[in-house]
């Protein structure tokens, strides 16, 4: 023990103070508070379900003066756009970049096309291209013309500049569902069904429309295509379950002179368009017979390596072009999907899907890399501008999304850190947290990506109880080793506080002198943050679990295996408060931001009570098993809980009412916010942290 004269000197500026503000009773719930609470279900529900669309809806019709964190947080997660626009009749079915990217065009259900300015979405010219719906849209190289095809059979050429049609391609008897220019703008080729004969592919001359060849091969439609970037090679999906590969005689790009090569086609030249005598074209199924796969969009990577074909069947099948190999079943998507387009570097890949979300996806390795809800129907026109930053969506519901991809992967929902993390602290200013790992290192990780900054400890012994200074210089852990002090910055070793083992919490006073670790040895002790002197030590009748100090530092809380909560008055140490709280171990404390409110959670529940007489101020009930993580919203209002039934709760502290139920998928241990309130950070039993931001993406990108 130090002498006492010490223990005034860290502790001398932590005067007693009971909380002054009584806290109202709970008051009860109204039909407006009913109203408000079946809104945010009703949206969460739809989230669940991917109807982003529904969410939006339910949660524009929430009472206003009632939103709160909870709101917020389900309008961020409906939409991750940083814009859209939805002012085109009937759903939106396709969108292409012109080549230098600035212009949009888009083509939906009403068979018009729009041409719209990249910057801004809105649209300075139509084209009432379509007699039925408009299925695909492409521009050529040099960006001076534009194709269109559609429900109409017809495939028409229009003059960029003026909007004036060039030619129109008739001669196909089904809906085109795709058209596409070749990589040196001479030549088109749209895909198509002809009644009996079945799928086809035609080539055409873009200078004067003539038929330059027919590719047929089995008997169901032809839906999506792509061109090889030296013109050569035409890929293409068939509902018939399979892709197929043309290859075209190098160098034939004038009308009635296109031969297919020893690769096989049904080939017709010039005016013969009836003749199908050649061999067929290689032709590799989407899998296995066991699942209906029509093919519904298909693209070829820049390099030409890999192809993407979309399937009805959930997923996106991933090839080796040259050799027909697969690669990937990219895994996901609850419905059909419906576009893929990859980005320009080839790196990621982005589709959309009747379960109305879009994901991307990592190429390499085929994992999921973001999931991008907003739409509120079926997407299926996706388009890349050139850098890569930014994804073009259009969807059924009518409505055209930007979305800035480089910000998506740089806000992830999850923070790797390559361990079980025991503990978790975020530094004062939000932009770096502390992970505790098991395996006994001390991670400083960047807030907003999570890539590590700095690795602090590495004994191999467990670390559980970690913790920033107010001012944010330094930084202490604890668990299995003794309790040591770093300097955040330098990652210096600043004090060892003596050999105190199996600290299972701590935190720094509020003034940043002293630290607090409660421990398995049945005390709570209080160190000299500069010299890890030891100032106090209060023993307890069993292992203490938990402590939290009050925020103006005045008190500090305990919560111990007994069941019982203790307050002691600082820095006397003296005891001011002793509730029975449950017959379970408490295992969570957490003071409100005012001091009005402590809230503790065990395997016996979560309650609250006031910290000024130790009256009860209620129990929670809402967790199916105990609780294992508590923490107040910066500004007071929610409570949220984190379970070992692996949910999230956020309650409403002026009617003790749950709000929100969220499904993390394993047991909660800590919980944090940023220090505006907008960012929760999540350690659940897993080797990451999760992150969920209530701040829209767009005004996230705005801020910064």
């Amino acid at each position: 023990m130090v002498p006492s004269s010490l223990r005034l000197l860290v502790l001398g500026c932590l005067l007693p103070h009971a909380p002054s503000g009584d806290v109202a009773p709970p008051r009860a719930l109204d039909e407006r508070d009913r109203s408000y609470a079946a809104h945010v279900a009703a949206a969460e529900m739809a989230l669940r379900l991917g109807d982003a669309g529904g969410a939006q809806h339910w949660l524009a019709a929430a009472p206003e003066s009632l939103r709160g964190w909870e709101w917020r947080l389900l309008d961020a997660a409906a939409d991750k756009s940083v814009r859209r626009v939805a002012d085109q009749q009937g759903g939106l079915w396709c969108v292409a970049l012109s080549p230098d990217g600035s212009c949009l065009a888009t083509g939906g259900e009403d068979g018009r096309v729009l041409l719209r300015d990249a910057a801004t979405l809105l649209p300075f010219r139509t084209l009432d291209a379509h007699e039925r719906g408009v299925y695909s849209l492409d521009w050529s190289p040099d960006g001076e013309r534009l194709a269109s095809s559609g429900g109409d059979a017809v495939v028409r050429l229009w003059d960029a500049e003026s909007g004036e049609e060039r030619l129109a391609f008739r001669q196909h008897g089904y809906p085109v569902g795709q058209v596409r220019f070749a990589p040196d703008g001479s030549r088109l080729a749209s895909c198509s069904y002809e009644r009996p004969t079945g799928g086809e592919v035609r080539v055409w001359s873009a200078q004067d429309g003539a038929l330059i060849a027919r590719l047929q091969h089995g008997y169901a439609p032809i839906t999506c295509l792509q061109w090889s970037a030296d013109g050569q090679t035409i890929h293409a999906g068939s509902w018939d379950q399979h892709w197929k590969t043309w290859r075209l005689a190098r160098g034939d790009a004038s009308a009635g002179s296109v031969n297919a090569d020893d690769a096989g086609a049904e080939v017709a030249t010039g005016d013969d368009a009836s003749a199908h005598e050649a061999a067929v074209p290689r032709d590799v199924p989407l899998g296995s017979e066991d699942v209906y796969r029509p093919a519904q969009a298909l693209d070829l990577s820049p390099d030409g390596r890999v192809l993407a074909v979309a399937s009805q069947d959930e997923l996106v099948h991933l090839f080796d072009a040259a050799s027909g190999a697969p690669l990937h079943d990219l895994v996901g998507h609850t419905k059909s999907v419906d576009g893929v387009a990859f980005s320009p570097d080839g790196s990621l890949l982005a589709s959309g899907s009747v379960d109305r979300s879009i994901r991307l996806w990592d190429v390499a390795s085929g994992a999921l890399v973001a999931s991008l809800p907003g739409h509120g129907s079926t997407v299926r026109g996706l388009c890349w501008s050139r850098d890569g930053r930014r994804l073009f969506s259009a969807s059924y519901d009518g409505s055209l999304r930007e979305w800035d991809v480089a910000a998506l992967r740089s806000h992830p929902e999850q923070l790797p850190c390559g361990d079980t993390v025991y503990g978790f602290a975020r530094s004062p200013d939000g932009e770096r947290l502390a992970a505790a790992l098991s395996d006994g290192r001390l991670l400083l990780l960047d807030s907003t990506d999570g890539h590590t900054v700095a690795e602090l400890a590495g004994d191999e012994e467990w670390l559980a109880a970690v913790g920033f200074s107010p001012d944010g210089t330094r930084l202490f852990a604890s668990g299995k080793a003794p309790p040591r002090v770093w300097d955040s910055a330098s990652g210096e070793l600043v004090a060892r506080c003596g050999d105190q083992r199996g600290v299972d919490d701590g935190a720094f006073s509020p003034d940043g002198r002293c630290i607090a670790t409660a421990a398995r040895d049945r005390t709570l002790r209080l160190w000299d943050a500069a010299t890890g002197d030891q100032i106090l030590s209060l023993e307890h009748p069993r292992e203490v679990g938990c402590m939290a100090f009050m925020p103006d530092g005045s008190a500090l809380a305990t919560g111990c295996r007994d069941g019982r909560v203790r307050v002691f008055e600082l820095p006397s140490g003296s005891l001011r408060l002793d509730l029975a709280a449950a017959t379970e171990p408490i295992t969570r404390l957490a003071f409100a931001p005012d001091g009005s409110l402590l809230a503790s959670g065990g395997d016996g529940g979560l309650q609250l009570w006031s910290p000024a007489d130790g009256a009860s101020r209620g129990s929670l009930s809402g967790h199916d098993a105990g609780v294992s993580a508590l923490r107040f919203a910066p500004d007071g209002s929610r409570l949220l809980s984190g379970g070992h039934d692996e949910s999230l709760i956020v309650w409403d502290l002026a009617t003790h009412s749950p709000l929100l139920r969220l499904e993390v998928g394993s047991g909660v241990s800590h919980l944090e916010f940023s220090p505006d309130g907008s960012r929760l950070f999540v350690d659940t039993v897993q080797d990451h942290l999760m992150v969920f931001d209530s701040l829209p993406l767009r005004l996230r990108i705005g801020a910064r």
